[in-house]
């Protein structure tokens, strides 16, 4: 595509890395481009991923096929040395290398379509370790917001990404020990055993950041940031009742990375999703390399990455109930027998509504516990 033939680049841009809402918007008096590569990660040395796609006309709806599974994916060094990637799934590429070493340059190669691309020789950057993980919360009502602190005793750079992963566990108000089920097309009663995964007691949730979270420190006078926000959560939400997980990784980057990301993000909120104008002057650092005009998404960064972690507990009012349930005992109708007591030879049942007993009915959560986590009770 020959840049001088627009001033502006009309992407429906799907990035692997953005997974948030995409909202419908159609501006005037610029040209849709479509079918562009959109290269995706950091070279970090061992278990670097890069992911590949072909952004979508504006116009045009995400099928799966622009995922690019196909492709010959390799890092260069400066010694001559190259490190070749397996693809995984759904475009992204596992690259198999050495820890990164200082006194070297690397660089990322595609092959693809019949074209080359590569990116710029770049020496690594060494990434900082993530001091703390907390979370803060200002009074009663207001959101807890999960931040980061870190900083850069090799005082190389001033600008930071993060992306991380959220695990957590909610349980019911009440526990139930026996409901209405539909087996087989049919409504039956269904018990439930609190010390086997029959339960309806506890599910878990994951969820992951979908979009991009930058930081500098260019402006103070030490290379530190003392509090990156990297979340909020309403002071109501179940993720944060009983336990809560979050892994975060950490990349330094260069001035020319952050700038670029920087203004990528600015350009996606600009419309409130990822279907967004490109300016042609929005370049990163990856190029054809037999037709330097091609437009090309991404920009490729060479600097490890550092990772951190913590379980949080609800403490200090962080979680505020919005909610409360309570086991009537005479509700029928659209209620739910949720438990008995067995007296004798009398059986009392007690009746509320599934959300108070069920697990499974708080948003984004499943039976399937992580092998990992640190509660073991209940299964």
């Amino acid at each position: 595509m020959n840049r001088k033939s627009t001033t502006g680049l009309l992407l429906a841009l799907f990035l692997v890395w953005l997974g948030g809402c995409i909202t419908e918007y159609t501006p005037k008096d610029l040209k849709q481009v479509g079918s562009l590569l959109v290269v995706e990660g950091t070279i970090s040395g061992p278990g670097t991923r890069i992911k590949l796609s072909r952004s979508v006309g504006l116009l045009d709806n995400f099928t799966g096929a622009e995922y690019i599974a196909d492709a010959a994916v390799w890092v260069e060094c400066s010694d001559g040395s190259l490190f070749y990637g397996n693809h995984l799934q759904k475009g992204e590429y596992e690259i198999p290398m050495p820890e990164l070493d200082r006194q070297q340059r690397y660089r990322l190669h595609i092959e693809t379509y019949g074209s080359e691309y590569a990116s710029e020789f770049l020496a690594p950057l060494q990434t900082p370790e993530v001091d703390s993980i907390f979370w803060v919360k200002k009074e009663l009502g207001a959101p807890v917001k999960v931040c980061v602190a870190t900083h850069d005793p090799l005082e190389q750079s001033h600008f930071y990404r993060w992306n991380y992963k959220e695990n957590w566990e909610v349980r019911a108000a009440l526990i139930a020990r026996l409901s209405w089920e539909r087996v087989n097309g049919e409504l039956q009663f269904v018990y439930y055993d609190l010390d086997t995964p029959k339960h309806i007691y506890a599910c878990w949730g994951k969820d992951s950041s979908q979009v991009l979270h930058l930081g500098s420190s260019e402006k103070l006078s030490e290379y530190r940031i003392a509090r990156k926000e990297l979340l909020e959560m309403h002071p109501a939400n179940d993720r944060i009742s009983v336990l809560y997980h979050v892994a975060v990784e950490q990349t330094i980057l260069r001035k020319e990375a952050f700038d670029y990301f920087a203004n990528l993000q600015k350009n996606i909120e600009a419309v409130g999703g990822v279907f967004s104008p490109m300016p042609t002057e929005l370049r990163g650092n990856i190029y054809n390399m037999d037709d330097r005009e091609e437009y090309v998404i991404g920009y490729i960064e060479v600097s490890t990455v550092t990772k951190a972690e913590r379980y949080m507990e609800p403490q200090d009012n962080m979680y505020e109930p919005g909610k409360l349930c309570t086991s009537p005992e005479d509700l029928e109708g659209e209620h739910y027998i949720y438990s008995y007591v067995d007296k004798g030879f009398e059986i009392k049942y007690y009746y509320a509504y599934r959300e108070c007993f069920d697990c499974r009915t708080y948003p984004g959560v499943t039976k399937i516990k992580p092998s990992w986590w640190k509660n073991e009770w209940p299964r």
